[in-house]
């Protein structure tokens, strides 16, 4: 559902907008969630409830519509607007295109006209939605990918079998500082000091739950779980001393 803020001081055009609306989409697409009767109004209104289509008059007190536009910088938010206008000149039509109004509509306001155009935004923005998830699934995509070939690499380097070249695919960058090694929780041997089977898994399990919580506090540490019990971790700092304190995070 695609909120509609009303701008406009004639309360009979107003009300004619807003139940047009309502008697032609029947609540399907859109709701009128607000109208304002001047330019201020509207303005505190569209600001608390940020709505997704503005339908100002050109001209109000207070605030006139293209004032309005400018002050939301409405060329930058992902709002729509439509501008309504009694004077049928291009410099206003200009003005209005310039201040970001989707369209321009000329009163007396045709219900058809009006609605054609909300059903053309509605189109633009269910667009830019679907475009947006594509994005948002490609940046996901990309980074495991990029998670993927970083994770091939540090196991590489740290079985020393990474190449010089591989660096840059791998996901190294100059100028950091990087310590990598193997954890074989089983090498403990606490087994020898006393622990039963039971007690080395859970305290396995424990260890396993702090290199988690290690990931999610530090974005730069990385760690792979090859084989059981066995723990290839590399950690990305800018210093050694930051990496100092994340071996003392992970130890304690």
């Amino acid at each position: 559902m695609l909120k509609i803020v009303v701008a406009e001081d004639e309360e009979i055009i107003r009300y004619g907008i807003v139940t047009s609306i309502q008697e032609k989409d029947q609540g399907e697409h859109f709701e009128v969630v607000a109208e304002c009767e001047d330019g201020e109004e509207a303005l505190e209104k569209i600001m608390k409830l940020q709505p997704d289509i503005i339908i100002t008059d050109i001209k109000m007190p207070f605030m006139d519509g293209l004032t309005l536009l400018e002050k939301l910088n409405i060329r930058e938010s992902e709002m729509f607007a439509i501008i309504l206008s009694g004077h049928d000149e291009f410099d206003y039509a200009r003005r209005a295109i310039q201040a970001g109004a989707f369209d321009y509509l000329l009163k007396p306001i045709q219900v058809k006209q009006l609605m054609q155009v909300l059903y053309a935004i509605k189109d633009k923005i269910e667009e830019n939605n679907r475009k947006k998830a594509d994005l948002k699934r490609l940046k996901r995509i990309e980074k495991e990918s990029a998670d993927k070939v970083k994770r091939n690499y540090l196991r590489n380097l740290i079985e020393g079998r990474a190449k010089e070249e591989e660096s840059i695919s791998g996901g190294l960058k100059e100028g950091r500082f990087y310590t990598a090694g193997i954890v074989n929780f089983e090498n403990i041997a606490l087994i020898s000091a006393g622990c039963d089977y039971l007690e080395f898994s859970e305290l396995g399990t424990k260890f396993e739950t702090t290199l988690q919580k290690v990931t999610r506090i530090y974005p730069g540490v990385t760690i792979l779980k090859d084989k059981p019990w066995e723990y290839a971790i590399c950690i990305e700092t800018g210093t050694k001393r930051e990496t100092d304190q994340i071996l003392e995070n992970i130890k304690s």
